[in-house]
């Protein structure tokens, strides 16, 4: 990590993934700053940037990878939306999935994508933004 008013380093590297990160993004719960990443070795990790460890246990168990994470305040409480990839019927789909950041719990079901996810965003109005293939949707949260 680095702070951006000085352009130096701070703290170590956060240690954890198996294999390359391919997103983070920055939020905070119960008024402390987190960290979420998202890897090739499909899991989410959140992370307190004052110490470099991890909060909670990595959200883990997906067939494939996570390409994109953003945050953003649902109800007054802080999420992660992450997307990536997932195997199916022998070749890679996409698929995008909520976590609620308080309870670290997954929330609702995993939405699927006929291509991998490349990026996701959340508009103001609480819509969210997903890139897919060479595709992009605009999903109104119900």
């Amino acid at each position: 990590m680095w702070d951006l008013s000085t352009g130096r380093p701070v703290g170590g590297a956060l240690a954890g993934h198996t294999a390359g990160v391919r997103a983070v993004s920055a939020t905070v719960v119960d008024g402390r700053p987190v960290v979420v990443t998202g890897g090739e070795d499909g899991a989410v990790r959140v992370w307190d940037p004052t110490n470099g460890r991890l909060v909670g246990e990595p959200r883990v168990g997906r067939d494939g990878q996570v390409w994109a994470v953003t945050t953003v305040m649902i109800d007054g409480r802080p999420h992660a939306v992450t997307g990536g990839t997932r195997r199916t019927r022998g070749h890679w789909a996409g698929q995008v999935e909520m976590w609620d950041l308080t309870t670290h719990q997954q929330v609702g079901p995993q939405t699927a994508f006929p291509e991998p996810v490349h990026a996701v965003a959340v508009m103001p109005d609480g819509r969210l933004v997903v890139h897919f293939g060479r595709e992009m949707a605009v999903l109104v949260r119900c």
